[in-house]
């Protein structure tokens, strides 16, 4: 019974399950999705490309619909993501007629609902099922679904499944997404390369594979990559370099390396593919097969020992096998001069090595090789050396010095010794030296450097060494900069130079001219002071000699009498054949010069007007800092010059002068500024004798004999270009240090010399002193402005204004009569007048004139007015051209006249009275730029009005 009831139960559920598939939904996948590449992933290197899917699509096989109230979600597979920013919409591809039976009410072809998308998830509600009776299924599409790869490696693949409350069937598959390897970019090591024997292939045997960006074997490419060695510590060289990639692995089966050594490593490159790096990896040496020499014999002299000597045993590659042991042999193999080997000539091996230490040869020879020999190993020659003579090396030095020490300074013509050493290899004295040699001067400048190709400034000679050193005694006439000693032993093959180089210097100039030979104070040659350019040449009469000298001002003298010393400028060109010379100097002072010299004695320092001080330059240290041509600690000095004083050169002259400062003080000028023909005014000016330099400076010099300048002084009335300079009388100044001074000098303007007025009288009220420097050279002023010659503008001036323009006036006095009472002062009016063209006029401008009593002439005194009975009280300085002469009150009943004048100076007697009364001789020396002396009557008793006095009253 149980059984039955077993079997009644299965068939049921057979049943079901038949029904239930028979009623199934079905389900197209979403198709583009099967081949999304690595290289669209949005990671690291990715472009974060979207691919778009086409569907799922869904539909319903059973009445009544599988699509129920619910949710209805897509879950994306692991590895993949969908785009959220897509619009996913539902669509209804085929359903009822009646929009009310389909799901969501939709009508055929509508949209059933646009889906929530995040990156794992799509989803729609169902919120109206399908109605049962319904004509026909409803079928439903995704559309806008799109996804990608959330990483680059390892690649992903899934499908998309469903989910949700809508009480549809599960189907398994709702699309399939899978990620295939990107675009082939890199390379790298599969299998790397392992430690090996030098020669031997590897194994096993070294992968490279072609991958994507993310590390994916790209398994379609068949590129062709090549290893190259990157670290290479043997310097060994690679086989089986190159490898054709299938299915994207390149197979190097072949590949070796022949040196051995710890830290190689390997690179793969392919066309634009990323290189890729191995691992590091070592390379250890194969079997013994043959010796090789690792330190080669090398030059030694006949009977020493020989440098170390190390033969190694190899395996067939030349590497070290420092395993091997056994006994190394040498012998010699090219013996071209039948020499003897000597010392332990075998050797058992240390580390796979034999050093050989104690080897030598006897015979001198070039062209020697070792053979070396080891049982069952293949034999090897070395490179060829060969055997000297005693002597490696040549070197001359001061006699009982040093090797490698300096030699100092010499003199041309003067004999000098000096040592020359044989030296071994070691560079020590070689004793037993026996060699001929032969010395020379060379030119240490010449050659590059080498000393072979120096070239020869004298032959020595030929000497035979009898031990490591000897003397040898020279003497070059020439002077020679740069030098040094060669030796050559040409059977031994050596040419060595001295150590050190040095100076053959002159013992000084011998001769010092100039194109400037005249040392007078006039006459020629001559130049301009400070710019005039002449020549100098100074000469040591020897060949060789192409230094520049040079000119030391401290050690210049100027002629006898002068003020300074000046300064020679200039440069020498460098000497030719001994002879120095340049055209271009200058002196900045007036007058000559010398230079002055002495003979150089043991440290004589005393300043040379002409010396060199760099001719000796490669002897700095190797000479005293003098002059000296005597040894000192077997020394002279660095430096040489002119011998004796030279004689003077010259004539300079300035070239030009300079107004500096000047000054015009009219006799009146505290008031109104005017003075009178005839009287005197003050003038100064200060003149200065300038050179030519860039910035001229004063030429002191130009004093006594050499100052033959001369100032002329001129006038003019700038108003009608009147010429007035024979009318002026100024002082002369006179030169002292350059400096031409007239101070306070008392200059005049004299009077006409026509009694006719004429343009001669003047006025001259914009009158111009100037200054011109008459100078047989030829220098004149700066900045002349005026030309007392030429009316109007001054074209080519020939002189300079002293001041701006000032007042001279043709002046005269004027007495007016006088009449008044006896008993009353009398005021007799004076009034001072100029010639103003056409007439005599008020000069307003005289405040200063004084008019002394002294001046004031009295004669016929008409009695009852007795002689000086009155007498002058004069009212003081002119006020505006006018003054009064006060007479005096004469007193009751002393009523008359007297006749007045002023004594202008030509007047040759008269008398003025005193205020005592007295009678004294009057005098006009003050007021002699008058042109007159005038008169006038006054008189007493007589009203010029009908004016009464008090008196008359009573």
């Amino acid at each position: 019974m149980k059984l039955i009831n077993l079997v009644k139960t299965l068939l049921i559920v057979v049943a079901l399950l038949v029904n239930l598939s028979a009623f199934a939904a079905t389900v197209t996948p979403a198709t583009g999705g099967t081949a999304i590449s690595a290289d669209t992933t949005s990671a690291s290197g990715g472009s974060g490309a979207w691919t778009a899917l086409n569907g799922p699509t869904f539909s319903e096989t059973r009445p009544g619909g599988e699509l129920k109230l619910g949710s209805f979600v897509l879950t994306a597979p692991a590895g993949f993501a969908f785009n959220t920013a897509s619009s996913v919409q539902i669509l209804l591809l085929a359903g009822d007629s009646t929009p009310a039976n389909n799901v969501n009410s939709t009508p055929i072809g509508g949209i059933v609902a646009t889906a929530t998308v995040t990156a794992t998830t799509i989803s729609f509600n169902i919120n109206v099922a399908t109605q049962k009776g319904a004509s026909k299924d409803n079928t439903i599409t995704w559309q806008g679904i799109q996804v990608r790869p959330t990483s680059g490696s390892p690649l992903a693949n899934g499908i998309i499944q469903a989910s949700g409350t809508s009480g549809i069937s599960t189907i398994p598959n709702y699309g399939t997404l899978t990620e295939v390897v990107g675009a082939a970019k890199k390379l790298a090591f599969n299998v790397q390369p392992s430690n090996a024997v030098a020669g031997a292939s590897n194994n096993p045997a070294i992968t490279v594979q072609i991958q994507d960006q993310f590390g994916n074997l790209t398994n379609t490419n068949a590129s062709t990559i090549t290893l190259a060695i990157g670290t290479n510590p043997g310097g060994g060289t690679l086989t089986g370099t190159s490898a054709t990639a299938v299915a994207g692995v390149a197979t190097f089966s072949s590949t070796s390396i022949n040196k051995t050594g710890n830290g190689y490593t390997l690179v793969a490159t392919s066309g634009a593919f990323t290189n890729a790096t191995s691992n590091t990896f070592n390379i250890t040496p194969g079997s013994p097969n043959k010796l090789g020499f690792f330190i080669q014999p090398s030059n030694t002299v006949a009977g020493a020992i020989i440098p170390s000597v190390v033969v190694q045993i190899q395996d067939a590659f030349g590497n070290l096998v420092p395993t091997a042991i056994g006994n190394i042999s040498v012998a010699i193999g090219t013996n071209p001069s039948g020499g003897t080997l000597s010392g332990t000539t075998t050797v058992s091996t240390n580390s796979g090595s034999a050093t050989f230490n104690t080897l030598s040869i006897n015979l001198v020879g070039s062209g020697y090789t070792l053979l070396a020999t080891s049982v069952g190993l293949t034999s090897v020659v070395s490179n060829g050396f060969n055997i000297l003579s005693s002597v490696s090396n040549f070197d001359a030095v001061e006699v009982g010095a040093a090797r490698a020490t300096n030699l100092y300074t010499k003199l041309a013509g003067v004999g000098f010794s000096v040592d020359i050493l044989a030296l071994n290899s070691s560079n020590a004295i070689s004793t037993t030296y026996a060699g001929t040699i032969t010395v020379k001067l060379v030119d240490a400048s010449t050659g590059g450097g080498v000393c072979g190709n120096m070239t020869v400034l004298q032959n020595i000679g030929v000497t035979s060494f009898s031990s490591g050193r000897m003397t040898v005694s020279l003497a070059y006439a020439n002077a020679a900069r740069n030098v040094k000693i060669r030796i050559n032993d040409a059977s031994a093959g050596v040419t060595a130079c001295s150590t050190d180089n040095f100076s053959i210097r002159p013992t000084g100039f011998t001769s010092f001219t100039s194109s400037m030979t005249n040392a007078t104070a006039t006459g020629t040659p001559s130049l301009v002071a400070g710019s005039g350019t002449f020549t100098l040449t100074a000469d040591t009469g020897l060949g060789g000699y192409d230094g520049m000298p040079k000119i030391d001002n401290t050690a210049l003298q100027a002629h006898s009498g002068a003020i300074q010393n000046g300064v020679v400028s200039g440069v020498f060109a460098a000497a030719t054949a001994g002879i120095a010379t340049a055209s271009t100097f200058n002196y900045s002072e007036v007058g000559n010069f010398r230079l002055l010299g002495s003979v150089p004695t043991t440290g004589d320092n005393l300043a040379r007007g002409v010396y060199d001080d760099s001719f000796t330059a490669v002897d700095a240290g190797d000479c005293t800092n003098d002059f000296s041509n005597t040894l000192s600690g077997g020394k002279y000095g660095c430096k040489f010059g002119i011998t004796a004083n030279t004689g003077y050169f010259g004539r300079f002259y300035p070239a030009s002068f300079s107004l500096t400062a000047s000054s015009l003080s009219p006799a009146c000028s505290a008031v109104s500024g005017f003075t009178y023909m005839g009287q005197s005014f003050t003038a100064t000016a200060t003149i200065q004798a300038l050179n030519g330099a860039s910035t001229p400076t004063i030429t002191k010099n130009y004093n006594g004999a050499y100052a033959t300048g001369t100032a002329l002084f001129t006038a003019e009335n700038s108003n009608n270009g009147i010429d007035l300079s024979s009318r002026l009388t100024v002082p002369a100044g006179a030169w002292s240090a350059g400096i031409y001074t007239l101070n306070t000098a008392v200059a005049t303007f004299s009077l006409p010399s026509t009694t006719t007025a004429d343009a001669t009288w003047g006025p001259f009220d914009s009158l111009i002193l100037g200054v011109r420097i008459v100078d047989a050279d030829g220098p004149v002023l700066n900045a002349r402005d005026m030309d007392p010659t030429t009316s109007g503008a001054c074209v080519s001036c020939t002189h300079k204004a002293l001041n701006t323009a000032t007042k001279m006036r043709l002046g005269r006095l004027r007495l007016a009569n006088a009449y008044g009472s006896e008993l009353l002062s009398l005021a007799v009016p004076i009034e001072a007048q100029y010639w103003a063209s056409a007439y005599y006029a008020t000069n307003t401008l005289d405040s200063c004139t004084t008019i002394p009593a002294s001046s004031i002439i009295y004669s016929n005194f008409q009695a009852p007015l007795a002689a000086c009975a009155t007498h002058t009280v004069l009212s003081g300085v002119m006020n505006g051209g006018r003054t009064f002469n006060n007479l005096t009150a004469p007193g009751s009943g002393k009523s008359g006249s007297v006749n007045l004048s002023i004594n202008t100076g030509s007047v040759a007697s008269g008398t003025s009275c005193t205020s005592a009364g007295a009678a004294v001789s009057a005098t006009g020396a003050s007021l002699l730029w008058f042109a007159t002396s005038p008169s006038a009557k006054a008189t007493f008793g007589l009203r010029k009005t009908p004016l009464i006095y008090l008196r008359e009253n009573f």
